[in-house]
């Protein structure tokens, strides 16, 4: 039964007797997304474990993997901390219209618009380089293709909040990465 009453999509009864409509879809296949982010970041941070062979907290001898791992984690967890405090009170984990927010578009927002996103891949991609983990690397790679779809979601969220102003940042600024490809 598909009924169309203003605004709203009756979808029909969900399992637990309420109706669904495009908001609550919405609200889910967020949610979703962010469990999954959860969850292979996670999963990243503990492939070296799963992996015995990849288990090596020696610093010496230093190796390229370690040292580019070890620099892309710094330079992430400086790339994030420096996102977040150029934000400030307009950091959210999950994209919530406020009459009170501004488009940030200064600091890191002005080379790359997902900052925090970008330094959490280089975290991720870093510490599975690190250790060599194949597993930390797969997750890595489906973490960077959840990010990208929580991307396309947020986009559309701000370009409806933010109108012309946020449609001119998209064409000035590249997405994730500081060059567009």
């Amino acid at each position: 039964m598909t009924t169309v009453a203003g605004p709203v999509v009756r979808l029909g009864r969900n399992r637990s007797g309420f109706m669904m409509n495009k908001t609550s879809l919405k609200t889910k296949s967020q949610m979703l997304v962010l469990i999954t982010q959860g969850v292979l970041m996670l999963f990243v941070t503990m492939a070296p474990f799963l992996e015995k062979e990849s288990l090596d907290f020696s610093l010496w001898p230093l190796s390229f993997a370690k040292s580019l791992g070890f620099l892309l984690n710094v330079f992430g967890f400086a790339l994030v901390i420096s996102a977040v405090r150029t934000m400030r009170k307009n950091f959210e984990i999950r994209v919530q219209q406020r009459s009170s927010s501004n488009l940030v578009m200064n600091g890191p927002f002005a080379f790359v618009r997902n900052p925090t996103y970008l330094g959490g891949l280089m975290m991720s991609f870093g510490w599975s380089v690190s250790f060599s983990s194949l597993l930390g690397l797969t997750a890595s790679i489906l973490l960077t293709i959840t990010l990208l779809i929580k991307i396309k979601m947020e986009e559309s969220a701000l370009l409806a909040q933010f109108g012309k102003e946020y449609e001119h940042y998209l064409k000035q600024v590249p997405r994730l990465f500081p060059m567009r490809f």
